[in-house]
């Protein structure tokens, strides 16, 4: 016969050899349930599961919340499931770190032990996806002034966002805005590029896009000139609607070995005017990367 005493069970003992008899007090296992028996889930891991949902929820919330949902149903599976690998990793490597761990962890000390986990697996994953990654396929130079950001996409379409990349610069100063882009559309193997052809095609769009603005544009005629070594096609538009406001811009059009490479620079015509030569200095600072 056994009682119960404050979480311990009292036992007699007796000692057939001596015949004596004595009493135990057998302290009751923190790991196992009220009748007994084993738990059916120990305290971490009630703790790992509850944070790694807490924490799963926590990040799609700032993820869609904050900073926008992605632009794609591909973009959107792929965060989430960077999101659920991340916040479980870090569940699992806290459970094994407190499983065994004597007295048990309280619930705050396990979710400090949790964040930590989550800063230090996303930085090792940050540097394994750089490292991965292939590098920038060209690099541009651009004079004093001018913020300059580095863009997935040939342009901010949906469409276009697997297509290539771009570096885009932007000046503002008393003559008006100038912004400055170069793309690399990712070139398919065996495909020939007639540049002239594209230059049309872009004009021509473009044209009739602000002709159902009302905007009247004219271009001039294309000319060629040679820059960092490749032969580009250039040729300047401007553009006006009824106000009278007048938009320029400058298009250039070449190819490498890797990409077709489009060069536009846009702004009011004053400001514009005033950073032709920046746009063939940039042009000419441009180098290959993948060679």
């Amino acid at each position: 016969m056994s009682m119960s005493l404050a979480g311990s069970r009292i036992e007699p003992r007796h000692d057939r050899a001596s015949g004596s008899a004595s009493v135990v007090i057998v302290r009751a296992s923190a790991r196992q349930s009220p009748a007994g028996g084993r738990a059916i889930m120990s305290k971490p891991a009630r703790q790992a599961l509850v944070l790694w949902m807490v924490g799963l929820g926590l990040a799609i919330a700032v993820l869609f919340g904050v900073l926008g949902p992605p632009r794609s149903s591909d973009g959107a599976g792929e965060a989430l499931g960077r999101l659920l690998a991340l916040t479980g990793c870090a569940a699992l490597a806290s459970w094994l770190l407190a499983r065994n761990r004597e007295p048990e962890w309280t619930w705050l000390r396990f979710g400090l032990v949790y964040a930590a986990a989550i800063v230090v697996i996303a930085v090792i994953s940050s540097f394994g996806r750089a490292s991965a990654a292939e590098p920038w396929p060209f690099s541009i130079s651009f004079p004093a002034g001018w913020s300059v950001a580095r863009l997935e996409g040939v342009s901010s379409a949906a469409e276009d966002l697997d297509r290539g990349v771009r570096t885009r610069g932007r000046r503002d100063d008393e003559a008006g805005t100038v912004i400055l882009e170069i793309g690399c559309t990712t070139l398919v193997e065996g495909k020939s590029i007639d540049i002239a052809g594209e230059m049309d095609d872009v004009i021509e769009a473009t044209d009739s896009a602000f002709e159902a603005q009302g905007i009247v544009s004219e271009s001039a005629r294309p000319v060629v000139e040679k820059h960092a070594g490749l032969g580009w096609r250039i040729a300047e538009t401007t553009s006006r609607n009824a106000a009278g406001t007048q938009v320029r811009r400058t298009l250039a059009m070449s190819r490498n070995a890797h990409c077709l490479l489009v060069a536009t620079m846009v702004g009011t015509p004053r400001a514009h005017d005033l950073q032709r030569g920046t746009f063939r200095a940039v042009l000419d600072s441009l180098v290959d990367r993948r060679n």
